[in-house]
């Protein structure tokens, strides 16, 4: 078994002859770098901001849609196309989609009724009344130090 490949120059050689096959091809796809990095960092700021309001269901929601709408089409397309161009649109489609239902649902967040007593985020976030009556915010205000 005289081989090429089964010898370690032979790996060598081959390495380096895939390495020169595959470094042809990166020119091709550079160019979806910036929009993936720009679109994955805007994204998972937003859907950060979501889990840290334990909008867990609102960013389930999204990246549902998202994946339904923009990035399963896509991906058949660049199936039946045999092009990885469509693949990596595929998956700024994707990306873009949760940009635009985070953005969709972001104003939503901000909404609070503060003189009311009435604060949306902790509704569902934990087990804390959902309005502060006098008797709350004077136990908050002057809590009972008895030991």
């Amino acid at each position: 078994m005289s081989g090429n490949s089964l010898t370690v120059r032979g790996a060598i050689a081959s390495g380096t002859l895939r390495e020169r096959q595959l470094g042809q091809y990166w020119e091709l796809y550079v160019l979806w770098l910036l929009p993936i990095l720009g679109l994955t960092s805007i994204a998972f700021v937003l859907e950060a901001y979501f889990l840290g309001l334990t909008e867990g269901e609102t960013v389930r929601n999204v990246s549902l849609i998202a994946f339904l709408i923009g990035f399963a089409p896509t991906v058949i397309a660049a199936y039946q196309l045999h092009s990885n161009h469509i693949l990596w649109l595929a998956l700024c489609l994707f990306l873009a989609g949760r940009i635009v239902g985070f953005g969709v649902q972001l104003p939503r967040t901000f909404k609070t009724n503060i003189e009311a007593g009435h604060l949306p985020a902790l509704e569902t976030s934990c087990n804390l009344p959902m309005s502060f009556g006098e008797e709350l915010a004077q136990e908050i205000i002057t809590p009972n130090l008895e030991v």
